[in-house]
């Protein structure tokens, strides 16, 4: 009986090291902004985060900005958006609207995945789409400049790894502590056998 509750002390024991592990350092990326060169690489597992920032003068008008990166793992990912805009007595900085587009590039055709769009009246978004690992995507940014002073943005992306629920420590002490009870239920149902016997 004294090895089993070693076996149970040190299972428990490992489970509490792995929930106060510290976390891992999120790797912050710029998106690339073609493809003839190489792409920037995005891991679920690595934490990283595909960014990037752009300014627009006030004499641009309307503009389309491409950005490009390579799912390395995950199956989803955290798409935001967010518009800088200043405002006084006359808007300094803004763009309305910004449309912020993602789709999976693939031989000869892209597919479609989601956009944000923002503008005066909602400055930022986010949104989470299923990505398929092992593709290359494309982050399509338009806009129109309403600023005076210009228009500026930000965008990032973030791919998870969204998987099945693991126990926390209490749910694998649970399953722990019933599979001792059903061992010593066997246990002493084979001593009584033994003993009947």
């Amino acid at each position: 009986m004294s090895k089993m509750k070693a076996a149970i002390a040190s299972v428990l024991l490992g489970a509490a090291a792995m929930t106060t592990a510290a976390p891992a350092e999120a790797a912050i990326k710029s998106l690339s902004t073609s493809t003839a060169g190489p792409v920037v690489q995005l891991s679920a597992a690595a934490m990283d985060i595909g960014t990037a920032i752009r300014a627009h003068g006030p004499a641009t008008g309307s503009f389309t900005d491409d950005y490009f990166f390579d799912l390395i793992d995950g199956n989803s990912g955290d798409f935001e958006a967010s518009d800088f805009i200043f405002s006084g007595q006359v808007t300094t900085l803004g763009i309305d609207p910004l449309v912020a587009s993602i789709y999976r590039l693939g031989s000869g055709a892209s597919s479609f995945i989601g956009q944000i769009v923002l503008g005066a009246s909602n400055p930022s978004g986010m949104a989470t789409y299923a990505l398929l690992a092992g593709s290359r995507y494309e982050i399509d940014v338009t806009g129109t400049v309403t600023g005076s002073a210009g228009g500026a943005y930000s965008l990032s992306v973030e791919p998870n790894q969204v998987t099945a629920p693991v126990p926390g420590p209490g749910g694998l002490a649970v399953a722990i502590g019933g599979a001792g009870l059903i061992m010593a239920m066997g246990a002493r149902r084979k001593r009584q056998m033994g003993l009947a016997a």
